[in-house]
């Protein structure tokens, strides 16, 4: 019989997490500095806290010399200053509080209501696209939606055109909107002379939980913030 010692949680926790961080299969990672360790955006701190009934302990995870704690901070610009957390419910609450919206689709929601509305208020409706609206849900973390208009020049062009042009524009992109009932491929084109985008309020942050959905709340949450 072979006899193996028991471990604490909170040791096999950072062992596991380390060999996630840095094998984690990013579709594009960087490298940065004289570290080793490749991820989507340069890491600048660890949030790794192990939640039980006798409260939370910070898992001792160091990861190219970054040691986890229990502090992070929320919008670089709105609400810059770091602030302590005991648990992933405590954590995605002040985030908000601190201007960041953690859920993915908690943010695409508030992006369709608020640009659905601003195209009612024009008396338009917005042109669906779900693979855009995640998109941009992935780009922001306090979305802001604004409307702005298209060039008289431009509108005899075919719905398509304009669609296509204006959600390429990686930097911003935008959502068309149409007058109710209008066709995608009529002539001249039914896209109205307005389009929506959410101001790109987002801190530079790259933020991901591990292990499953942020939306969970489960205990044992690690969260690599920058």
């Amino acid at each position: 019989m072979v006899t193996k010692p028991g471990r604490k949680a909170p040791e096999i926790v950072a062992e596991v997490l380390e060999r996630v961080i840095r094998g984690f299969p990013w579709p594009k990672a960087m490298r940065w500095g004289t570290g080793s360790l490749r991820w989507v955006r340069p890491l600048h701190s660890i949030l790794c806290l192990l939640t039980t009934d006798a409260g939370a302990e910070v898992v001792p995870l160091e990861v190219d010399g970054i040691a986890a704690g229990a502090s992070t901070r929320g919008h670089r610009f709105m609400a810059p200053d770091a602030f302590t957390v005991s648990s992933f419910e405590d954590y995605a609450a002040k985030l908000k509080a601190a201007k960041v919206i953690l859920d993915p689709a908690e943010r695409e929601a508030a992006i369709w209501h608020e640009a659905t509305t601003q195209a009612f208020a024009q008396g338009c409706e917005l042109v669906e696209d779900k693979g855009l609206l995640t998109e941009i849900a992935g780009l922001v973390e306090w979305p802001v939606v604004l409307m702005g208009g298209i060039g008289e020049a431009f509108l005899g062009l075919p719905a398509e055109v304009l669609q296509t042009s204006m959600k390429d524009i990686r930097s911003s992109s935008r959502s068309a909107i149409r007058r109710p009932g209008g066709s995608r491929s009529s002539s001249p084109s039914p896209t109205a002379r307005r389009w929506t985008t959410v101001r790109p309020s987002s801190s530079g942050t790259s933020r991901c939980s591990l292990p499953g959905s942020p939306t969970r709340g489960s205990s044992g949450r690690m969260t690599c913030a920058r």
